[in-house]
């Protein structure tokens, strides 16, 4: 966030209250530490910690597949990475640098030590803490020989993408038609259709469906 654009948030709306800033928001930011009753504590208790298994158990799959001996015992060193970042998670631990990689750690490191100083895994936004941990994991890529450019989700994209086929089909069907549309009505139904698309893409590629079976997910998405 710039300078400028925490100018202008704190002259709307900073007037009254604290000054606005990342960890500041005009709203006050949910945090796993709410309570055991809020959508950012079952995130930080169920969701955070499927998605990190389930990185690891890619980086697994990878690293028996491989028939290079550095990348497997490198691929083994990562697993053990992400698994510590389980373990910190679960232990509501403080959140601690990024080490040095080829990316952006400096300026995560620099926004952590103003506005998210001492701040564990509860206590931090739950928005920062997600960005956070994937920040992690891409950390410990980054930081490899043979991984820089592994894809931890490209498996279960790739699995979804074929579960969805009949509907991904349908989609595609349906776009030929998108510009043939002229009367409002039309493209009114077509305006809805496409938004709930894009809400069940992102429902799809963002995990929030992550404790839902894949036959579930078909009906809610056919229910529209």
């Amino acid at each position: 966030m710039t300078l400028q654009v925490l100018q202008q948030l704190n002259h709307n709306f900073g007037q009254t209250g604290s000054p606005v800033a990342p960890n500041s928001p005009p709203h006050p930011p949910a945090k796993a530490k709410d309570g055991k009753e809020t959508w950012a504590y079952w995130t930080c208790q169920v969701r955070w910690p499927g998605t990190l298994r389930d990185i690891i158990s890619e980086i697994e799959k990878e690293t028996e597949s491989t028939s290079s001996f550095e990348k497997s015992e490198e691929g083994k060193i990562l697993a053990n990475q992400v698994h510590k970042i389980l373990q910190e998670l679960d232990s509501n631990a403080k959140l601690t640098p990024l080490e040095v990689d080829s990316a952006d750690y400096k300026l995560w490191n620099e926004m952590m030590e103003t506005y998210w100083k001492d701040a564990t895994w509860h206590s931090a936004s739950w928005l920062f803490s997600e960005c956070y941990m994937y920040r992690r994991v891409r950390n410990s890529l980054l930081r490899s020989t043979h991984w820089k450019n592994f894809d931890v989700f490209f498996g279960p994209k790739t699995e979804t993408f074929f579960e969805c086929e009949d509907q991904v089909i349908d989609l595609a069907n349906k776009f030929g038609t998108v510009l043939g549309f002229k009367k409002e009505k039309e493209q009114r139904i077509m305006f809805h259709e496409l938004a709930q698309t894009s809400l069940w893409g992102n429902g799809q590629d963002l995990s929030l469906l992550a404790t839902m079976a894949a036959e579930d997910a078909k009906k809610l998405q056919e229910a529209g």
